[in-house]
């Protein structure tokens, strides 16, 4: 009878669903968020909002590390999502907040591995080549996602150790996108001239010539 009937998935599809938008990983995560798209964080993380900064953190339940809830971006001025790569920064809170006001350090030693992969707060000292791990393991209980071009990381060649440096001091395309909103028609026409031909655009695929247009700046869109 009809009355044997039940609506809704069962239990094994319900996890599979339950599965299927939820990350394998931070980095997996971060990707989705920097293309505005959903999906669920790893397993194993909770979040916590931190109020007065107006932000909130992702927290490693094993490693107690807050990862800030969105990833910094740089862009490549490409208008694709290829050629990105996934970097971790750990820190003070400190250093977060840094970031957060826009104080972008020349370079940053950072690494490929979430807090999960670590562990601990300790583990992300070492793999920083701290000499005493333990007594530093609290200089690393923030952490901040970068997705940067891949042209802008080098490999550091250290046994055992998972490091990166990521050079901010080499991005040219955020400079250059913030003069196109300030309308500098000038410092435009110059940086015009280097990247050549094609639109230069933003993570979300916002063209300089967009930005200068929606801010009213005339002389800076025909630069």
């Amino acid at each position: 009878s009809t009355s044997s009937w039940r609506c809704g998935a069962s239990a094994p599809l319900r996890d599979y669903r339950i599965a299927a938008m939820t990350a394998a990983s931070m980095a997996e995560y971060f990707e989705k968020v920097a293309r505005e798209q959903h999906l669920e964080p790893p397993q194993g993380y909770g979040y916590k909002a931190d109020v007065p900064l107006g932000v909130g953190c992702w927290v490693d339940q094993q490693s107690t590390c807050k990862v800030l809830e969105k990833p910094v971006c740089i862009p490549s001025g490409a208008p694709h999502h290829q050629g990105y790569l996934m970097m971790y920064g750990y820190g003070k809170k400190e250093a977060m907040v840094s970031i957060l006001e826009g104080q972008m350090p020349p370079m940053l030693p950072c690494t490929m591995k979430d807090p999960k992969e670590f562990g601990t707060l300790e583990a992300i000292a070492d793999n920083f080549g701290n000499k005493d791990p333990k007594a530093a393991a609290k200089d690393c209980e923030y952490c901040v996602a970068f997705r940067v071009p891949a042209d802008l990381v080098t490999k550091v060649e250290t046994p055992e150790r998972d490091l990166w440096l990521v050079r901010f001091d080499q991005d040219l395309v955020s400079p250059f996108l913030q003069l196109c909103k300030e309308g500098n028609a000038a410092m435009v026409a110059k940086g015009v001239a280097h990247f050549g031909k094609g639109e230069i655009v933003d993570e979300t695929g916002i063209s300089g010539l967009m930005m200068a247009a929606m801010g009213g700046w005339q002389e800076t869109c025909q630069a």
